[in-house]
């Protein structure tokens, strides 16, 4: 087992475009995570110290809660065909950030690249997405975005219907409105933060709970998965939201109940983010702080390639 805990003190200068006076912000930062052989891992992050004693047993719940036995598709009888998933917020976050967001920015709508459109329906009816530079434990929460607009909370989607897309400056002026603050200097690829340009980035994702427990929608599956990290996630395909990625960290249900792992180099699945997300069917009540998000389970479908 691996672990390692990490405080960060951070202490900033802003300048907004409302305002000629500096605005200082000062926070602290905190994570700590375990890892048991490359099967599992979990964490704690967030921007005020957490429980000691909740932080201290973090690797011994993981251990207790890893299952001892692993099974194969094929003995699942689930080899190549869809199955409802468990999407956990660690994997919801990537999924949201990596692909569905390539579709929320401005820029990419007015390259006639994005898939959606303001005002029609993009996801299931039961998603309502915030974007929000304004929580005050969030971590992607600032005064100003990198361009010195003032930060905001967005409402993104809501109950499946695009809002609005997300306007850094250029993109912003292009259309003669203001910016919603999400003007970042996002890193692509190997660029460095300081070096990266100016580009439309997310800020803290929120997306709205569900109401039903977690417990009830695992209960309520007769053969599927928890799908937690796929490994090479980033080689998905941006433009489509197209993806197909072996299981890394999962588990394998049966009969409402977490049964075993997945055996390692043996699962993979395949889908399509944007469909993701119009399949589903269920949100949990409970939700995770996975870094710069808040995000709940959702319950949808993938095929098991």
């Amino acid at each position: 087992m691996e672990g390692h805990v990490a405080v960060q003190l951070e202490d900033r200068l802003f300048v907004t475009l409302n305002s000629d006076v500096p605005l200082r912000m000062e926070r602290t930062l905190f994570s700590a995570s375990a890892e048991v052989n490359s099967r599992d891992f979990d964490f704690v992050a967030g921007r005020r110290l957490p429980d000691l004693d909740a932080t201290a047993g973090l690797g011994a719940r993981l251990a207790l809660d890893i299952p001892k036995s692993s099974t194969t598709p094929e003995a699942e009888n689930v080899k190549g065909k869809p199955v409802p998933v468990l999407v956990h917020p660690v994997m919801l976050d990537e999924i949201l950030r990596r692909l569905v967001a390539e579709h929320l920015f401005a820029s990419t709508a007015q390259e006639g690249m994005s898939r959606y459109k303001v005002g029609e329906r993009v996801t299931s009816e039961l998603i309502t997405l915030w974007d929000d530079a304004t929580n005050p434990f969030g971590f992607h929460t600032f005064p100003s975005d990198d361009e010195g607009s003032p930060s905001q909370r967005t409402l993104v989607i809501e109950d499946g219907t695009l809002q609005t897309f997300l306007y850094d400056r250029a993109s912003a002026t292009r259309e003669g409105r203001l910016s919603t603050g999400n003007g970042r200097r996002r890193p692509v690829l190997i660029e460095e933060e300081h070096e990266a340009p100016i580009r439309c980035s997310c800020s803290d994702i929120e997306l709205r709970p569900g109401t039903t427990p977690l417990r009830k929608m695992l209960a309520d599956i007769k053969s599927g998965i928890i799908v937690k990290h796929l490994l090479g996630f980033h080689t998905a395909n941006r433009t489509t939201g197209d993806f197909a990625n072996a299981l890394y960290t999962g588990r394998v249900i049966r009969n409402g109940e977490i049964s075993a792992l997945p055996e390692p180099g043996r699962w993979s699945v395949k889908g399509n983010a944007l469909e993701l997300l119009r399949a589903v069917s269920a949100i949990s009540s409970e939700t995770m702080h996975v870094g710069p998000s808040r995000l709940p389970w959702v319950l949808t479908e993938l095929t098991v390639a």
